[in-house]
This record gives C-alpha cells, structure tokens and sequence, in this order.
C-alpha cells in the first residue's frame, strides 16, 4: 500500500501515464507512481530545471512521446525529461543554441500529427518545436498583440485529426 504522506501531491494540474507509471504535475513539482512497485518518487524544481529553487513548481501540463521522453510545461520553460534515467533538458530563456527560448512560462501543450510540439505561453503564443531538427519557432496571431489581457495566456492546445491546432486563451476562449 501506499502512504499518502508520501505522495507529494497538492494541487494537481497535470497527470498522464504510459504503462504502469503514472505522473502527476502539481503546484510543487513532479511526482512519479509506479503502479506495479508502489513506489513513489518526487522531482522538486531543482530536479526538473537546475539552479531553480522554489517550492512553487507549477506544472501545468505533462505529455510524453512514443521513445518515452516526458515534456513537462512550467514557469520556467519546458522540460524534456527522459524517463529511463530522470536527466532533462531546459528549452527557456537563461539557455543557449537550441535550448534557447525568448520565453519562460509555459501552461499547455500538444502533439501535432508529424510529432511537433506545440506550446502555449503566458503573454508570447504559441510556439512549436521540432525536435527532430532542434529548432523552434513564436507563432504569431494576426490582430493580437502578444501583450494583450484578451491574449494573456494559452490554457490549453489541441491537435485535430485534419491537422489544426486549436487554442483556449485565459479570456478570449
């Protein structure tokens, strides 16, 4: 069994699972179950992105791609967790190359159907990346002005089955 103290979960914004892991983003970090062991283990902020220490790790939204990886949406960026050893990566805007992102805060993400991740932000849009060929890029939208209350922030991203990816904003829908 498992003991609920040991489960460090409070205020669940995210959860997906893929076989018998389940991942739960929350308002102070990461938290992994093993359904099979029963074992639970606990990704604080330094965890997830190095020299971050706060106990407010807001994850917003979880996804994890066929080969396993786990991208993690925070206030400090993505974070491509890979799931066989726990070391990340961090697209934000303290990096450099192709980890090099004009944005920190991100609370949505999706697929698209040729394996791109789409990523909304607070207060810059959207913006996609492919991995593939490590680049990425800002999708602007015409008429909105990235600094806009009716624009503040991407809650959630949907890939259709025709190829649209469909947005919620914080108050414009």
């Amino acid at each position: 069994n498992v003991n609920p103290d040991d489960i460090y979960i409070n205020n669940a914004f995210a959860i997906c699972s893929d076989k018998n892991i389940v991942w739960v983003g929350t308002g102070n970090g990461l938290t992994r179950y093993d359904r099979n062991t029963h074992k639970v283990k606990y990704f604080n902020s330094e965890k997830l992105v190095p020299g971050w220490n706060t106990k407010r790790a807001w994850i917003k939204c979880l996804l994890l791609d066929k080969s396993g990886m786990l991208y993690i949406s925070t206030q400090k960026g993505i974070v491509r967790m890979n799931t066989s050893d726990f070391s990340t990566v961090v697209y934000n805007s303290k990096q450099t190359g192709e980890y090099f992102v004009d944005n920190d805060y991100f609370s949505s993400m999706t697929f698209d159907g040729q394996g791109k991740l789409w990523a909304g932000s607070l207060r810059k849009g959207v913006y996609r990346f492919d991995f593939s060929s490590g680049k990425h890029e800002n999708i602007n939208f015409i008429g909105l002005s990235d600094s806009t209350e009716e624009f503040n922030e991407i809650k959630r991203l949907i890939a259709d089955s025709r190829g649209y990816i469909w947005a919620g904003t914080q108050y414009t829908g």
